[in-house]
């Protein structure tokens, strides 16, 4: 199966279809085969490409599978999902935003604390989580902030 977008005069992306890859031999033709069908403006995109990685080891495309209201890029050649806060910056070999700070990749505050559901907090330029509680599976009210500098959880 082949996936499509519809984008808008805006290049705002509306709905994507999937065709059977009998009627989208390659790009143009199914970009056409959509438009004749269906009417509107299509581009062809990857289920698989996400960041311009494809992952399941082939060629990316597009550099990322869009969803309706993200934006096609015709410069770019790709999909660009919209921007999450003000701060964030395009990367324009992936095409996904970045924050200011690197999201953090533990989880662990200490031996035994753990944090989860890390969010940007745009007024404080941060990220932000709240701790998990082992033993009874649950959150907790404790909230924690990643600390860029000393690349570690702190209370908040």
């Amino acid at each position: 199966m082949a996936t499509f977008a519809e984008i808008d005069n805006n290049n705002i992306v509306l709905r994507t279809i999937k065709i059977d890859d009998a009627e989208a031999p390659d790009t143009n033709t199914g970009e056409q085969y959509c438009k004749n069908l269906l009417g509107g403006n299509w581009k062809q995109c990857s289920w698989n490409t996400v960041g311009n990685v494809h992952g399941a080891g082939g060629t990316p495309f597009r550099k990322n599978m869009p969803a309706k209201g993200w934006t096609w890029d015709e410069a770019k050649d790709g999909f660009i999902e919209p921007q999450p806060h003000s701060s964030w910056t395009l990367d324009n070999d992936t095409g996904l935003w970045e924050a200011p700070v690197a999201k953090p990749t533990t989880q662990n505050v200490n031996a035994d604390t753990y944090v989860y559901g890390t969010e940007w907090n745009e007024s404080n330029q941060r990220w932000e989580a709240t701790e998990f509680d082992q033993s009874s599976g649950n959150p907790t009210s404790n909230r924690y902030y990643w600390h860029a500098g000393d690349l570690n959880w702190q209370a908040i």
